[in-house]
């Protein structure tokens, strides 16, 4: 009588792990940026 369903959230969890993958590939880009500018400073002190 008083039966419910679970809901379905499969469209949360495909947007939470895209997100987090989205976020993750911002996060290793910026940081190869930043090894590619401290590298580029090395050699400039380095001359």
């Amino acid at each position: 009588m008083f039966i419910e369903t679970t809901p379905n959230t499969d469209v949360y969890m495909i947007a939470g792990y895209a997100a987090f993958f989205i976020i993750s590939a911002i996060y290793i880009f910026s940081l190869a940026i930043r090894q590619r500018n401290l590298q580029r400073d090395l050699e400039a002190l380095e001359k």
